[in-house]
């Protein structure tokens, strides 16, 4: 079986990576937004005769390492609120957020 995002499993027939008939729909229900993200990614894909499975692979992989980088620090960012915010609710004493 193929390990899946998040470490999880795909299960054949059952959950899909890739749903394009279904994110088309989704694109057009959004509009503008997300449209000008698909026009610029095909756009550039053609200019720079990227179209081998491999190469789109190489650069979702990237992308998706960068977005889980985020997702990581977004979580530190949060806890840390977390615990600043129990300073001040539980501590007289004062602190500065950074």
């Amino acid at each position: 079986m193929a390990r899946g995002i998040n470490n999880g499993i795909l299960q054949p027939n059952v959950d899909k990576l890739y749903s394009p008939e279904n994110r088309f729909i989704e694109m057009l229900t959004l509009g503008h937004p997300v449209l000008s993200h698909y026009d610029k990614h095909v756009l550039a894909m053609t200019r720079e005769k990227l179209d081998s499975k491999s190469d789109i692979a190489a650069e979702l992989g990237w992308r998706d390492w960068q977005i889980e980088q985020l997702n990581e620090r977004i979580k530190e960012l949060e806890s840390q609120k977390h615990i600043n915010e129990i300073k001040v609710h539980g501590d007289t004493r004062s602190f500065k957020v950074y």
